[in-house]
């Protein structure tokens, strides 16, 4: 037997499931400027709740502080940013070329075995 097709409609009426929503009207919360301890503490809780760990709502950190990154220079800045753009680049460009290269040998490898 078929199972029963639902339409959009019916979807809204009936909620299969409990749900969760967790509405915070301000995205300044957990800010790099607004390091405020409690703010971090309240949206580990609200993930916590949202994702039903009761165990982790539970726990208490000791310190939840805010931890900078390190500042650096805006030479080492630029040569970040350059080596994230063209690396993985390199990295996909020649492994392309090393597998073609070795399909390339066994291709030949083959043609010339059973060739004769």
């Amino acid at each position: 037997m078929a199972p029963k097709k639902l339409k959009i409609k019916d979807y809204l009426k009936k909620s299969i499931g409990e749900s969760f929503i967790y509405l915070i009207t301000t995205s300044k919360i957990i800010g790099q400027n607004n390091s405020n301890p409690e703010n971090i503490l309240f949206f580990t809780n609200a993930i916590s709740f949202i994702s039903q760990d009761n165990d982790l709502l539970e726990i208490r950190p000791k310190g939840t502080g805010f931890r900078a990154l390190k500042e650096i220079n805006d030479n080492q800045k630029i040569i970040i940013k350059y080596a994230n753009m063209f690396l993985p680049i390199i990295f996909v460009l020649s492994g392309g070329i090393y597998f073609y290269r070795r399909f390339k040998i066994k291709k030949e490898k083959a043609v010339k075995e059973y060739a004769s």
